[in-house]
């Protein structure tokens, strides 16, 4: 009885494995449809998917907002002290910034390499470099394909892309208004060049030149104008505070290349930073022009009195100085140094008036000078520095832009401060300045009724 059941059993486990293996069978064309598409999603999305790398800098951003004027402003609404700092900002994010960046890269040279799963960017790790002359234009949006020839060169191909083809000037950083298109229709070649051998057509002007021994097949190399590449890194860049309330930020970037991100932020922060001393060093460069004309007119005018003192010893016949009259000759001296001082500050206040108008220096901040006034050189300092950094943030940014018009708005409440303070300064320098006239006045008749040696 028990052999009978046990017969029984594997009959039926016999039957059931036959069931599941003839069920398999029958659909098996299905199985195979789908290992095979899931083969191909598995390759199309390690081909097409791409590795993005992201890397981050610490900047601290210094302000030099420390006056009490500032603190007054404040109070009262008209000064935010995050706004320098949110001028930094915008300045580092900007477009211009970017492409200042990228004018100091090699990024306008990408080589690309196709392997068996994805085309991948090689950057630093490209075995050849293609060299350009860069006083010749270059046509961009080109496909330049460089395969090793095994005679010690390389089969150049160009060929063109689905997007309009342009010059390109890489010495002044600018396109031609020459269109290839429409100038010369097709410029595709294939050419034979040795290695370090120059290739020349009014288009190109480049040579490929070996970097290191590596081996390779295929590579291809796009050219890109400044202007492409500082918009696509612009987009890419992240600008945080590293904590709430600090003055420092993070910038972020991401690329394909962890080499090439890192290189872009390291340049960039060198390029910000060179350019706020630029700003510096345009407004030291103005006091400094304005400070020599004023010199170059002292000087003048120094030659002019010597030459009126000494015309008017020999009219009347002064060869032997007394001791009068050499007191006379220095106090008229003193006199005259201190005109000179007041002559210097209201051509300056002349100056400022014009600025305020707006009759001139429209492009320029404000030249920073010392007054007699705290107040109004307090008000000049700042604005000096607010038209510096509206300078710099007006390279990109409209006047819609909500931190453009806010400055705006701190530099119309200065200009109207320093209106009326300017107006107390000019009463004091005209006031000091006749008195002076008279006191000269006085010891030059003086001196005309000594004796007559």
């Amino acid at each position: 009885m028990q052999e009978q059941l046990s017969n029984s059993e594997e009959n039926n486990e016999g039957s059931d494995l036959r069931y599941y293996l003839f069920k398999i069978v029958s659909i098996w064309p299905y199985i195979i449809i789908c290992i095979a598409l899931a083969l191909s999603i598995a390759f199309i999305y390690n081909r097409y998917s791409k590795e993005i790398y992201r890397a981050t800098v610490i900047l601290l951003i210094e302000s030099e907002n420390t006056s009490s004027l500032s603190n007054v402003m404040e109070a009262i609404g008209y000064y935010n002290p995050r706004l320098t700092f949110e001028n930094e900002v915008v300045i580092i994010k900007s477009l211009a910034m970017a492409e200042r960046t990228i004018q100091h890269t090699d990024f306008g040279v990408e080589y690309w390499t196709e392997g068996r799963v994805r085309v991948t960017e090689l950057y630093d790790k490209s075995p050849i470099e293609l060299v350009m002359d860069s006083t010749h234009v270059q046509a961009i949006n080109y496909d330049i394909v460089v395969a090793d020839n095994g005679k010690g060169g390389y089969e150049v191909s160009i060929m063109n892309l689905d997007q309009s083809p342009s010059l390109y000037n890489y010495e002044e950083f600018k396109y031609e208004e020459i269109n290839i298109g429409k100038a010369a229709g097709n410029i595709d070649a294939t050419v034979n060049l040795k290695d370090g051998e120059w290739y020349t057509t009014p288009y190109h002007s480049f040579k490929i030149v070996r970097k290191n021994d590596d081996p390779f097949n295929e590579l291809t190399i796009k050219l890109k104008s400044v202007q492409s590449i500082a918009t696509q890194w612009q987009k890419r860049l992240e600008v945080e505070p590293t904590a709430k309330g600090s003055s420092a930020v993070d910038i972020t970037s991401t690329a394909e290349n962890p080499e090439k991100v890192r290189v872009y932020l390291n340049e960039l922060v060198q390029q910000y930073l060179d350019f706020g001393l630029f700003v510096k060093n345009e407004i030291a460069k103005n006091t400094l022009e304005f400070v020599s004309s004023e010199l170059n007119r002292v000087g003048d005018t120094l030659r002019a009195i010597e030459t009126n003192l000494a015309d008017f010893r020999s009219d009347k016949m002064i060869l032997d100085v007394s001791m009068k009259a050499q007191k006379y000759y220095e106090q008229i001296t003193e006199l005259e140094r201190q005109l000179t001082s007041l002559e210097i500050e209201r051509n300056y206040i002349n100056y400022i008036e014009d600025y305020l108008r707006g009759d001139q220096f429209q492009d320029d901040p404000v030249i920073p000078m010392t007054l007699g006034d705290g107040t109004s050189q307090k008000i000049i300092d700042q604005l000096a520095e607010l038209e510096s950094r509206k300078a710099s943030l007006g390279i990109t940014a409209s006047e819609a832009n909500p931190v453009l018009k806010n400055m705006n708005e701190q530099i119309g409440y200065l200009k109207s401060r320093l209106r009326e303070a300017m107006k107390g300064v000019e009463e004091r320098n005209s006031a000091r300045i006749a008195k002076l006239q008279k006191e000269l006045r006085n010891l030059e008749s003086n001196l005309s009724e000594l004796p007559e040696q």
